[in-house]
């Protein structure tokens, strides 16, 4: 599954800020809140529909080439192919359709989080963090969970340790998508005066979750090796690990990158011209 100061949805600490300088300024009118939570859900959704269809075709194969019912990068040409070849069957999948109400349900949740916290002269940290995770972690556990049955080669309930990992594996992917990357933008920042802000943002953006991706994807190997081979050793299981952690490891930074990367970074654009356009709150 999976994961929201500044952020993959805002990396700009505005909402702090903002709720700092204009406490004593009279709240905005309703009707100006709706209309900026309607630009965050068109943010969002423009930002999973950027992002979703390359995130599809990975999860599937990561999932087929844990259960051995499909090599990983035979899998993931198969599923460009089919992308490209049927896209009307690519999109009406049961596979996508999770996936982009997924990350645009994830997406949403933080946006709202930061409206309503600069409505409400109040800092964004807490509350942003709070939402995207509770939403992307109860959405992308159950996500992986579906995918594991539809595309795995056992018929088998999804065994609670394995949500357990699960969790713990999307917990630590929010932490490094939606609070890690505005210290690491400061970071870079102090260290490169001569970097642009905007430029050190992306790279905090970009690298805070994919590089969480080098602890959290044995967390996530085992989860999927309780499904599987629920009979299977500790020493197996980390001899699994071990055989597959390089190709997975590449396999979960590329789809992690377009999810909290390149779309955090579209979320945040497109947020940024509603916001503009409407106004402060």
């Amino acid at each position: 599954m999976p994961i929201p100061s500044a952020s993959a949805v805002e990396v700009s600490p505005s909402g702090a800020d903002r709720a700092e300088s204009s406490k004593a300024s009279a709240p905005a009118p309703v009707s100006k809140v709706v209309q900026r939570m309607g630009g965050d859900a068109a943010a969002a959704c423009g930002a999973a529909a950027g992002v979703a269809p390359f995130i599809t075709v990975i999860d599937r194969s990561i999932i087929k080439a844990a259960n051995g019912s499909q090599p990983l990068f035979e899998g993931i040409v198969t599923g460009f192919k089919q992308m490209v070849l049927a896209p009307h069957r690519f999109v009406l999948g049961r596979d996508f359709r999770l996936i982009f109400g997924l990350y645009a349900a994830t997406y949403l949740s933080a946006n709202w989080a930061i409206t309503l916290c600069e409505w409400k002269r109040v800092s964004d940290e807490i509350p942003k963090f709070v939402s995207s995770s509770v939403t992307n972690l109860l959405l992308c556990v159950r996500k992986d969970a579906i995918f594991a049955t539809i595309f795995g080669t056992r018929v088998s309930a999804f065994p609670p340790a394995s949500y357990a990992l699960f969790f713990l594996r999307d917990a630590m992917t929010m932490a490094a998508s939606f609070n890690a990357p505005p210290h690491i933008s400061n970071f870079i920042k102090k260290t490169n005066p001569e970097i642009g802000k905007s430029t050190a943002d992306n790279i905090a953006q970009m690298a805070c979750p994919v590089g969480i991706q080098t602890i959290s994807t044995p967390i996530h190997l085992v989860a999927l090796d309780l499904f599987n081979r629920p009979a299977a050793t500790a020493a197996q299981r980390v001899g699994f690990i071990g055989s597959t952690y390089f190709s997975m490891v590449s396999a979960r930074m590329a789809r992690i990158a377009p999810a909290f990367g390149i779309g955090g970074i579209l979320n945040r654009q497109i947020r940024t011209h509603f916001v503009d356009s409407i106004g402060d709150l």
